[in-house]
């Protein structure tokens, strides 16, 4: 009696077996299991939600300015003084680190100062966009945009879906919903510029930042201790509710994070894509 031969994964090999068998003691051999994850440790992800938590300060920050300007109780010297330092700083920085070559610093100054005209003519053009849309109706549309905006904001990492072209925008078009609400050309003109200052310029210099100096523990102190003040100032429940949520996303999400990572769990095996291998 002939003993059959075992099944053999041979293509050029007559077998007594059918065209479409396959023997799954050998179907397990090629399982292989958590190949190429990579595990980040407390730091990385740290560092990650920190930065998030700097791009929500300055959205929030945004929200604060203009409730100042629309309730007249901050004066139009400081809005100037904030949208020229921005830039300042950010060229300084540049310049001081030799990140940017001199032509580099030229083009952003000459970009900035054509973007500075465009707002000036356009402001109020703009500031009647939203003029006939109810005023809640703006308020949530401007949240929901700044939302959305934080899904395609790069964060320093290399993802298909940052597009900071895109984000930026987004977080322009929420503003110009905001400056609708406000009651001149001038102040329109100022949240438009600092819009710009916060949401393109800023984010370029946190990057800068984070990728040089490795920290962005300044940024974060700074950011948040005016909000924090302005909101222990006026709203104390605003305020508990903002510590409560820098302090679950800072210190409580990346514990989170790093535990689920026990349970990551990737296949690999035969029926993934054929590859050449080079010893």
């Amino acid at each position: 009696m002939d003993v059959p031969k075992k099944w053999q994964k041979i293509l050029y090999k007559k077998h007594n077996y059918a065209d479409n068998y396959f023997d799954k003691d050998a179907f397990l051999e090629g399982l292989r299991k958590n190949e190429n994850v990579h595990l980040y440790t407390y730091l990385e992800v740290f560092t990650g939600m920190k930065t998030f938590m700097v791009q929500c300060d300055t959205i929030i920050l945004y929200y604060v300015a203009y409730y100042l300007i629309l309730s007249e109780s901050v004066p139009k010297i400081l809005l100037f003084s904030m949208n020229v330092c921005i830039p300042a700083i950010w060229l300084i920085w540049l310049k001081k680190t030799n990140i940017y070559s001199r032509s580099d610093i030229y083009e952003s100054l000459k970009n900035l100062f054509v973007c500075c005209l465009i707002a000036y003519g356009g402001s109020p053009i703009i500031k009647t966009l939203a003029t006939e849309i109810d005023t809640d109706t703006i308020y949530v549309s401007s949240a929901l945009i700044f939302t959305l905006s934080l899904l395609f904001h790069d964060f320093g990492l290399s993802v298909p879906m940052v597009n900071t072209n895109f984000s930026t925008s987004l977080c322009l078009a929420a503003s110009v919903f905001l400056i609708s609400r406000l009651q001149n050309t001038s102040d329109s003109y100022y949240m438009l510029v600092l819009s710009y200052g916060l949401f393109n310029t800023f984010p370029k210099l946190r990057n800068v930042i984070n990728d040089n100096v490795c920290s962005l523990l300044s940024v974060s102190v700074v950011t948040a201790s005016l909000i924090s003040t302005f909101l222990l100032q006026h709203y104390l429940p605003l305020f508990m509710f903002y510590i409560f949520c820098h302090a679950c996303i800072l210190r409580v999400v990346p514990r989170l994070f790093i535990k689920a990572q026990e349970w990551k769990e990737t296949i690999h095996g035969p029926w993934d894509e054929a590859t050449v291998r080079t010893n």
